[in-house]
């Protein structure tokens, strides 16, 4: 089974950067990501968490296993419908909250 320096190379090649590019990602100098490339050293939490908002599935990191990915993404139409909201008082969301659930039902 691929070791955590494996699958951190093998995540760094997936995305097509150098160490150096890689490392920076994670906060990190070119020396400390070859280190753990080679498996000299381990990164640690702050490294691994700083990878997640660029795609890096860390759970495959520490884990060897992936994790179906959830869109988190919001497209620009339900991104400007979200924006409304701010602006509709606790009696309107009320309200909108009782449709949406009901849409939501029809579509089952």
């Amino acid at each position: 089974m691929p070791t955590l320096a494996d699958r951190l190379r093998k995540e760094r090649q997936k995305t097509g950067m150098n160490q150096t590019d890689f490392g920076a990602l994670g906060g990190v100098a070119k020396s400390a990501q070859i280190n753990y490339e080679k498996g000299e050293r381990s990164p640690g939490a702050d490294y691994l968490l700083a990878l997640i908002p660029y795609g890096i599935d860390v759970s495959y990191l520490l884990t060897g296993e992936r994790v179906a990915k959830r869109s988190t993404a919001l497209d620009e139409r339900r991104s400007g419908l979200l924006s409304l909201l701010e602006v509709l008082s606790p009696e309107q969301l009320d309200a909108l909250e009782v449709v949406l659930k009901g849409l939501a039902k029809r579509g089952d």
